[in-house]
């Protein structure tokens, strides 16, 4: 299933490493201004072919790289060599993604402290790109109550999830920071929840 969100950042990321306006996009070939706002908004409806080609077009992509990407993969720029790869899918046990998510949050107090450190936001930046879409899962898991009840305790769950999404990343999309408005809000709800029924009779 196309997962918009990774799409949207995708191109978002590249039209800005390439320096481009939406506009320079649309001159260069690309999609129709509003379906280009649609796309890095993360809103697009299905897609059709002309319009992937347009992008491996305008974004200076081999032919095939924005289908790849609205599938899960990667990109590849013009002139190389090396095919598209596609994304990798395993499984990351519950409480290992939240040690990844609360080692998230240390580097964040650490790049507050150091913030001369280039190298150390850039590397923070990429990791919590990383954790955003698995964080997200994590989010409608919660939500459906699909959560295991073993170890981590939903209530770390939760605090883990809420501190994640308070600290963006320095180039934060506009579409991942729409989805973490709403992933945010939900946190905190399923924070407020357990709080609750924590304070039940009979919960020590």
């Amino acid at each position: 299933m196309p997962d918009h969100l990774y799409f949207a950042d995708v191109v978002h990321r590249r039209r800005r490493e390439l320096g481009l306006s939406q506009a320079d996009v649309v001159h260069a070939g690309g999609p129709s201004g509003p379906t280009l706002v649609r796309i890095e908004s993360g809103t697009f409806p299905a897609l059709r072919p002309p319009t992937f080609k347009k992008l491996d077009q305008a974004l200076r992509w081999t032919p095939g790289s924005a289908y790849n990407v609205y599938l899960g993969g990667d990109p590849e720029e013009a002139g190389r060599d090396r095919p598209p790869s596609a994304r990798g899918q395993f499984t990351l046990p519950l409480a290992r993604l939240i040690d990844l998510i609360e080692i998230a949050g240390d580097m964040a107090a650490l790049a507050t402290k150091y913030e001369q450190d280039p190298a150390l936001h850039a590397a923070l930046d990429k990791l919590r790109d990383v954790l955003s879409p698995m964080v997200g899962k994590v989010i409608s898991a919660m939500l459906n109550a699909e959560l295991p009840q073993q170890l981590p305790p939903p209530d770390r769950v939760a605090a883990a999830v809420d501190a994640f999404l308070q600290a963006p990343a320095e180039d934060e999309t506009p579409a991942r920071t729409a989805e973490n408005t709403r992933r945010r809000i939900a946190a905190e709800r399923l924070r407020y929840g357990q709080e609750i029924a924590n304070e039940q009779p009979g919960n020590p």
